[in-house]
């Protein structure tokens, strides 16, 4: 699991870098999701691409997910890259999100 946040915390800090030279939203915008909604809908995916068969299935699952949350691919970059900065918050979600994420029975090692 750690080197499952490890991998998700670096991407979504890669994420965060690509557009720092961007200007930063005004101060009486609100961010597109909050913490909840980006754990919620990246949560849903990673489970999807977990149990998707292949990628032509996950992309439908994706485009599937993103309708129900009414959220777009862009709202989730957006909110990687307005938050990324904040390390201590994002390391927060990240292990909200390992934590809601539970390995399959077929995958376990048995004891």
């Amino acid at each position: 699991m750690v080197r499952f946040r490890r991998i998700g915390l670096a991407g979504l800090l890669l994420l965060a870098a690509c557009g720092q030279g961007d200007p930063a939203a005004a101060p009486d915008e609100s961010p597109a999701l909050t913490n909840a909604q980006f754990i919620e809908v990246y949560t849903a995916l990673r489970e999807a691409a977990r149990e998707a068969p292949d990628s032509l299935a996950f992309d439908s699952m994706r485009m599937e997910i993103l309708d129900r949350y009414e959220v777009t691919e862009r709202d989730l970059f957006e909110f990687a890259q307005t938050n990324g900065a904040d390390i201590p918050a994002m390391a927060e979600i990240w292990d909200t999100i390992a934590g809601r994420l539970t390995i399959p029975d077929s995958l376990q090692e048995p004891d």
